[in-house]
């Protein structure tokens, strides 16, 4: 790799539009450095997709291969990126490429950029704030109040449970105009998505097809072992 830049250096081709679009996504440092892979095995080749592997990824980045393969799937859920498999033989091949699609991207803003909603539905549900540090009021100030754990995102964490699974997870859907936001702990993404999705079905008043019809997103926020008063 060469130490610097000269003016007969390759370069890869990235369209105004797309880098503006990006600009304005909150998505983190790791998963931007996997898409500048994907645009540098595709584009900087003069291809649309491309047969990157997990080690291939880990290798440009300096990101542990396993958590390749978690920031991948966090950008495929959002719909930033496409995975497409063929088969051939007995071999899978597995390539990645960028979607420029911008209407099908899933993200939401960058921290401290999003609009401030003030209205609260009728249902219950609660608009997301454009800064999530004000906890959530409570009625009473008992003994077991204060042994509950608030996070630092200001959502209610139940008090610490061996028994409960390790992640816990914000869902949000983007409806008409508002926003709507429903808790759960799980093991994976999977998991946290139905259990979300159950969630504002039985307790947030929104229908399945509702969900369906607007941006539903789901991301994971931190170990809950990790959570602190």
């Amino acid at each position: 790799m060469n130490d610097g830049l000269s003016e007969n250096s390759p370069f890869t081709k990235v369209q105004n539009d797309v880098l503006e679009r990006l600009a304005g996504v909150g998505l983190s440092g790791r998963e931007f450095r996997l898409l500048f892979v994907i645009w540098r095995k595709t584009w900087g080749w003069g291809k649309k997709k491309d047969k990157i592997t997990l080690s291939q990824f880990s290798h440009l980045s300096g990101i542990d291969r396993r958590k390749c393969h978690v920031l991948l799937s966090d950008l495929i859920e959002k719909r930033i990126i496409k995975k497409s498999v063929a088969v051939n033989g007995n071999r899978k091949i597995i390539n990645y490429s960028f979607n420029n699609i911008f209407s099908e991207w899933r993200v939401l803003p960058p921290r401290g950029t999003r609009k401030k909603e003030k209205d609260v539905p009728k249902n219950g549900n609660i608009m997301l704030p454009s800064k999530a540090t004000k906890l959530l009021p409570s009625t009473a100030h008992t003994k077991e109040r204060k042994k509950d754990k608030e996070s630092d995102a200001g959502v209610r964490v139940p008090p610490e449970d061996t028994d409960r699974p390790p992640y816990f997870w914000h869902g949000v859907v983007h409806l008409n105009g508002r926003q709507y936001i429903q808790h759960a702990f799980a093991d994976d993404h999977t998991s946290a998505k139905d259990a979300i999705k159950n969630l504002f079905i039985e307790k947030g008043g929104l229908s399945r097809r509702q969900i369906e019809a607007g941006i539903f997103l789901v991301l994971k926020a931190e170990r809950s072992s990790e959570v602190t008063a």
